[in-house]
């Protein structure tokens, strides 16, 4: 009875951390236009807390993105 309590508690473990997983999001933000950069886009994942402001280049950088994650992107 022990083993199989050990065994349903490392199941259990297992399946939290491959519903946790996240992943990290690189990327650049261009202007459709003309396929400049956008400096100061914010790059946020829709229905969560994460964004990021893009920088002089267009690229950002999100941490902690839940996989399977959709992103928006605003700029002004």
């Amino acid at each position: 009875m022990k083993r199989k309590i050990f065994f349903l508690g490392l199941f259990m473990a297992a399946l939290l951390q491959v519903m946790a997983q996240t992943i990290s999001v690189t990327g650049k933000v261009l202007n459709a236009s003309n396929a400049e950069p956008l400096v100061g886009a914010t790059v946020k994942v829709k229905g969560g807390s994460q964004s990021a402001q893009t920088d002089a280049q267009g690229r950002f950088t999100l941490t902690g993105v839940p996989t399977g994650s959709t992103l928006t992107v605003s700029y002004t």
